[in-house]
């Protein structure tokens, strides 16, 4: 059941400060990654399959990209839009082993922590899924374009979720708890966020003032 209210969080000073200067950062399965205003990577030290760990050091991992997501797997998309995922993530070698180019070209893509699911758009909005993941195919076999319009998306336990370029919400029809699921259509919900994260019964969102948002989902 999808609720037709939004939340403003107003949270009083618990944040702790982590040292480092990143740009975009990621928690998930595989551990904490960013990217830092040079495009440089990082691998929080400590976190793989650790999501309540705040590590203990930042890595820094070759390569450059100006996004990056950690789920099930970690992938990212460079300054040109190239598509990586990064190879050889194991306990004993955390951080991996380098990066694999995956065809395509998406400016966002997102990993669920969840299940074996990456969604993104590229830079004219238009929406893909990555098809064929397995364990013998991390890396997956295509991508299905999905009908719409979203210049950010989000995949995890709430569903798929997205904002377009006026900053109106949607929600994809039949992927609530359902990741696997391509869904079967896009449902306006109310409110405008410019960007969107979709976590576990509960989604999580920003403004063009940045003020935060959160929707409970059951």
């Amino acid at each position: 059941m999808i609720h037709n209210l939004w939340k403003n969080i107003v949270y009083e000073p618990t944040w702790k400060s982590i040292a480092g200067l990143l740009k975009f950062v990621s928690v998930g399965s595989k551990g904490v990654w960013g990217v830092d205003p040079n495009d440089d990577i990082y691998y929080r030290s400590g976190t793989l399959e650790d999501g309540e760990s705040s590590g203990s050091g930042w890595v820094n991992i070759a390569g450059k990209l100006k996004q990056i997501s950690s789920g099930r797997s970690v992938w990212g998309v460079s300054a040109n839009d190239d598509i990586f995922i990064r190879q050889g993530l194991t306990a004993s070698s955390p951080a991996g082993t380098g990066w694999l180019n995956v065809p395509g070209k998406l400016k966002q893509l997102d990993v669920s922590s969840t299940a074996d699911q990456i969604w993104g758009v590229d830079a004219n909005d238009n929406i893909y899924r990555r098809t064929g993941i397995t364990t013998d195919q991390p890396a997956g076999i295509d991508w299905e374009q999905i009908d719409g319009s979203l210049k950010f998306v989000s995949v995890g336990p709430a569903g798929v979720w997205g904002v377009n370029a006026n900053d109106d919400i949607f929600y994809r029809t039949g992927t609530f708890r359902n990741e696997a699921s391509a869904g079967s259509g896009w449902e306006h919900v109310e409110g405008n966020l410019k960007q969107i994260s979709s976590g576990d019964n509960i989604v999580w969102g920003v403004n063009v003032n940045d003020d935060i948002f959160i929707r409970e989902e059951r």
